[in-house]
């Protein structure tokens, strides 16, 4: 009666829900990395130039921080709600 009362117990680590905020994780960490970086590099381009490719790289990189800066923001929220 004791082993099948085992059986039935819940697990101490739901696996499926790790596995998801490892992927979740590993997703949004590389591509804030990615974002943060494409920022970077557009905005070293502009300022070696001038007129709209450099309006344009100025643009990017303001963007990209702005995504960043975004993602942060979702990030708290979602924490401060569990």
């Amino acid at each position: 009666m004791l082993i099948l009362a085992a059986t039935k117990a819940k697990p101490l680590i739901d696996w499926a829900a790790l596995g998801k905020v490892l992927v979740i994780s590993l997703i949004f960490g590389v591509g804030v990395v990615a974002v943060l970086s494409g920022a970077i590099a557009l905005y070293s381009d502009a300022s070696d130039h001038r007129g709209a490719r450099k309006a344009f790289g100025t643009l990017g990189a303001a963007v990209g921080l702005l995504a960043v800066l975004g993602s942060v923001v979702f990030a708290v929220i979602v924490m401060m709600e569990k």
